[in-house]
């Protein structure tokens, strides 16, 4: 049989957008601004942060609201749930080399562009210290795209190209106390996760 909770998370998104690419001489890194992360990828990096921990079949986040509000379920049964803030951590983190390329890379006679694709899954697992706590998260590779995208890496003529990927990446944790019919059925320290920018470069070499 399968254990179901209905756990209503209280969250707050960071805002992010999309902007031309800085590219600068002394790193020839290009830098992206990733887009926003929205309340349903907060809710669902939760979720499966509380599924892995705590091995439920099934979970349902009946509400994201901004505030401390108790919420009510569909059936009338008032769930409510308290979240303190531990702390966050900005940090720009080496990811590697984006996948689907060659091990030596390409060259181009002319110059040109190898495009990249993102991705916001759990390719790279990382550790961040936030106030004395470490909380692992899952950082998106990506990989070098079959088509054009928005995101590039210019290779100079002649020389050997390959995507190497940095990202800036913001983890806030929190401790979540969650209850039913006022009664503690569960608490834990969950970590959320933003990617904030993207820095690509060719990890072979100007």
């Amino acid at each position: 049989m399968k254990t179901i909770f209905r756990i209503p998370i209280i969250v707050t998104a960071m805002i992010s957008s999309i902007v031309t690419p800085v590219s600068t001489s002394e790193t020839n890194e290009f830098v992206y601004d990733l887009p926003e992360i929205t309340e349903a990828d907060i809710s669902l990096q939760i979720e499966l942060y509380l599924k892995n921990k705590y091995s439920i079949d099934e979970l349902e986040i009946i509400s994201v609201t901004l505030g401390n509000a108790p919420s009510i379920n569909h059936s009338g049964i008032r769930r409510s749930q308290s979240q303190s803030y531990i702390g966050e951590v900005t940090e720009i983190r080496n990811v590697g080399y984006a996948a689907n390329q060659y091990s030596q890379g390409v060259v181009f006679s002319e110059g040109g562009e190898i495009y990249y694709s993102d991705s916001t899954g759990a390719d790279v697992s990382m550790s961040f210290s936030i106030g004395g706590n470490i909380a692992d998260v899952g950082v998106g590779l990506g990989r070098k795209a079959n088509g054009v995208t928005g995101y590039a890496v210019e290779c100079a003529p002649g020389k050997a190209c390959k995507i190497y990927v940095k990202k800036k990446i913001r983890v806030v944790l929190y401790h979540v106390v969650y209850s039913y019919e006022g009664q503690i059925t569960g608490e834990s320290n969950v970590p959320v996760k933003y990617e904030l920018q993207l820095y690509l470069s060719n990890g072979l070499g100007s």
